[in-house]
């Protein structure tokens, strides 16, 4: 493998887990964990090999970032290679988040939402954290991480549960270079971003199963010409024909 050096620079009750999670484990090191861009890294379980955003923290814990054969991006974790520790194959494997935003979680399997389904061998697991998408995430848990300064990770094992942490100071260029895509967001581009959300969901909710196959088509309409104007009051009067 070759790779290019980053500058140094029930769902409910899970997330309530994971805030006190974080609050427990211990704080990151003050030594800035570096951040590999890795290419030719090989995907698990596949022989396919991309580019990974990686790093070990001083206790040899790993966290990293990589696009597979989807395009979907996916999160990276791996025990101490030392570490005569296993994850438990099936159920909730690991729990993460990022000191910004929510929190998030790897079960196996993920009957609910097959799409992200991961991968554990024992020693390291995988889990779907972003469509893929765009030029960046503008939302979501790697919107999260990618605001944070420390991501944070609970393992559980067959004895019990492993608790890491890394610090995410050099975390933007290696993601840019491994996922090629936009680390930073802009406030102009953020709020375009929630604002195109806002007037889908506003749109959509006109279209009803009585009137889906005459909204659908003039909805795509209405909303083409609010991307192109950016204007919602134009866009509020193109959808006011739907009855």
């Amino acid at each position: 493998m070759t790779y290019r050096r980053a500058n140094r620079t029930p769902r409910g009750a899970v997330r309530l887990f994971l805030s006190a999670f974080l609050v427990a484990v211990p704080a990151a090191s003050a030594v800035a964990d570096e951040w590999l861009s890795v290419h030719n890294w090989p995907v698990p379980p596949s022989d396919h090999r991309t580019t990974i955003a990686i790093s070990q923290n001083a206790d040899g814990f790993v966290a990293g970032f990589y696009r597979d054969v989807d395009r979907r991006v996916r999160i990276y974790f791996a025990l101490p290679e030392e570490s005569p520790e296993r994850l438990i194959s099936a159920g909730l494997v690991v729990m993460y988040r990022g000191n910004e935003g929510r929190g998030s979680d790897i079960k196996l399997p993920d009957t609910l939402n097959p799409k992200e389904t991961g991968f554990t061998d024992g020693r390291t697991v995988t889990g779907s954290i972003w469509h893929g998408d765009g030029p960046t995430a503008y939302a979501g848990t790697f919107r999260d991480i990618l605001n944070s300064q420390t991501l944070c990770a609970r393992f559980v094992t067959f004895s019990g549960q492993q608790d890491a942490c890394w610090d995410l100071s050099g975390l933007h260029n290696a993601v840019e270079d491994a996922l090629q895509i936009s680390a930073t967001v802009s406030p102009e581009d953020q709020a375009w971003h929630e604002l195109r959300i806002a007037v889908s969901i506003a749109g959509m909710k006109k279209c009803t199963p009585s009137n889906n196959s005459t909204c659908i088509p003039i909805f795509k309409h209405c909303f083409g010409d609010f991307d192109q104007h950016k204007d919602v009051a134009l866009f509020n009067d193109c959808m006011a024909v739907v009855e």
